[in-house]
């Protein structure tokens, strides 16, 4: 093997661990975490309550919440973001249609609010600035919410 050949495999080499490196640390820089179990308690109750004042007659069951490690800009009045999915139950207890909830922690009262919900672009027509301190694209990414598409 010829001295240009394995600088080239060594090149190479360095090239697929050094992309491989980076991957690693940007998927655990943006990487929502499962809530504490204060927090699913929250959450959840929050939900519920939220919903039964919309939809009174459809019994509602939290499927899955998720936590958001990307913090808002420092003007946001909330410190924290999570993103809960529900479904409405049928008759016989049955799922149906998935739906998503965007919630956000008050710094100041240390409380969850439900800001939005829905099937798609929740919360996607709120003041990024006032309401996510400038970082909505940062926050959802983690969360795996998309806006406008």
């Amino acid at each position: 093997m010829s001295h240009e050949t394995k600088r080239l495999r060594r090149t190479s080499w360095a090239a697929v661990v050094a992309i491989g490196i980076s991957g690693v640390l940007a998927a655990n820089a943006a990487s929502a975490r499962q809530p504490t179990s204060s927090e699913r308690r929250q959450i959840t109750r929050v939900v519920l309550i939220a919903l039964e004042r919309d939809s009174p007659t459809i019994p509602i069951r939290v499927t899955r919440i998720i936590v958001a490690t990307q913090r808002p800009g420092a003007t946001s009045p909330y410190s924290t973001f999570a993103k809960a999915v529900f479904a409405g139950l049928d008759s016989q207890g049955n799922a149906l249609d998935s739906i998503i909830g965007v919630l956000a922690r008050s710094k100041r009262f240390k409380a969850w609010t439900l800001i939005g919900y829905g099937s798609s672009d929740v919360a996607c027509d709120q003041s990024e600035a006032a309401l996510f301190g400038g970082r909505r694209s940062a926050i959802y990414g983690d969360l795996g919410i998309r806006c406008g598409g």
